[in-house]
């Protein structure tokens, strides 16, 4: 009963334009997971840093794409604690899924509009095919990889730098953030925070 709740709610959320990305899961099996196996939820799985599938992820008939999952950088959130780094090595299909989302969030910045079918064209279409030829149940319709580059050059960039100005984050943070800019996004980032 609780599924069937969760269910109709993201059916609902999407046909009223939401898009959502989920985690296909790290058990290394072919489980379905919840909610990325929905049929309406963009599933995620997990490459190396060679484009092989990690040791972790799950692989099944929701599997959409996949994006980089192993050895992702990322803030450590017990930094200013005694012997803690502020940057972390992490792995997951988590971690891939942000990669994915990042690309639908960039997508969408040009086209609000789009509905879930579109955005999965979309994907697609930018996808690189991995595995057997076409959809397979290990990297899906393909691999994703939605780099700081890519960010930086679309509208997703003045909405990071506007979070980051009202967001109450470390100078070393946002100098880490300015440092991925080109010359002309340094200037606007300035300006901005």
């Amino acid at each position: 009963l609780v599924w069937e709740i969760e269910k109709e709610t993201i059916d609902e959320a999407v046909d009223a334009g939401a898009i959502i990305v989920g985690s296909i899961g790290n058990d290394s099996n072919n489980d379905a997971l919840y909610p990325a196996s929905y049929e309406k939820v963009i599933g995620v799985g997990a490459t190396n840093e060679d484009l092989t599938l990690t040791n972790f992820s799950n692989f099944n008939e929701f599997v959409d794409y996949v994006a980089p999952g192993a050895r992702i950088e990322g803030l450590n959130a017990r930094y200013g604690a005694e012997g803690q780094e502020m940057t972390i090595l992490d792995q997951g299909t988590s971690m891939a899924a942000a990669h994915v989302t990042a690309a639908v969030a960039d997508i969408l910045s040009f086209n609000k509009n789009l509905n879930f079918d579109e955005v999965m064209e979309l994907l697609s279409s930018k996808a690189i095919d991995l595995g057997e030829t076409g959809r397979d149940d290990y990297f899906g319709n393909g691999f994703i990889d939605f780099e700081t580059k890519a960010l930086l050059t679309s509208n997703l960039f003045f909405i990071v730098l506007a979070i980051i100005a009202v967001t109450p984050l470390t100078k070393k943070i946002k100098q880490i953030f300015i440092s991925k800019c080109d010359t002309e996004q340094k200037k606007k980032a300035y300006e901005i925070i």
